[in-house]
């Protein structure tokens, strides 16, 4: 089943490094939120504007993986969860976004830890943090099952497939206890990083033994 030939390997390359990119985003946006300048601030906008990049850059593997899946296995069983994953991203993108321009148009008294905000501005950012963390909970639950769906491939992505299904599976179980979150988005990075490796490798056809 390997059709890899009829695809440009340079499209696969690509994906490839731009998911090991974005799951080494996660670990910075790790740092950032506990460890970063802007610990203790209402506002942080290099860490909203970082996550923001780091979630575009998750869509586009993801919806390269959906053609990877499509064009060499006929594998169409996914296709909706990705979907719903790009769709879920998108809304979280824009909830990032609102913060960001909010945090913009205050200027610099914003990202200090004494900048105390107007009631209604309190209100929106809650708000905000509410619809990302809703929005992040279907993500999960999306995930797990889009793990668990890619599992009936009817191939094993040169050894791939079972740990990349395995890491999303755990990493979203984990972000779904809400305590445990941080250890998932470490796991997902992992699981991300994985993505790209399935790129990488499906870029390149498989050697061919030559038996004498």
């Amino acid at each position: 089943m390997d059709n890899v030939q009829e695809i440009n390997p340079q499209i696969y390359k690509k994906a490839g490094w731009i998911a090991i990119i974005a799951g080494i985003l996660m670990w910075l946006l790790i740092v950032f939120r506990f460890f970063g300048p802007s610990v203790g601030t209402i506002f942080s906008f290099k860490f909203e504007s970082l996550l923001i990049v780091q979630i575009l850059f998750t869509i586009y593997p993801l919806w390269r993986f959906r053609g990877l899946l499509n064009d060499n296995f006929e594998f169409h069983n996914a296709d909706g969860l990705i979907n719903g994953l790009a769709i879920t991203y998108a809304a979280l993108i824009i909830a990032e976004l609102t913060i960001v321009i909010l945090n913009f148009s205050m200027g610099d008294a914003a990202r200090s830890s004494q900048f105390l905000p107007s009631p209604p501005i309190i209100a929106y950012i809650e708000g905000v943090q509410v619809v990302r963390g809703l929005v992040s909970i279907v993500a999960s639950i999306v995930w797990i099952v889009f793990a668990l769906r890619i599992l009936r491939l009817p191939d094993d992505l040169r050894g791939m497939l079972r740990p990349f299904a395995i890491t999303a599976i755990v990493a979203n179980a984990l972000c779904l206890t809400i305590i445990l979150a941080p250890f998932g988005t470490l796991v997902h990075s992992v699981c991300i990083i994985i993505l790209g490796m399935i790129f990488l490798r499906m870029a390149n056809p498989p050697a061919q033994v030559d038996f004498v």
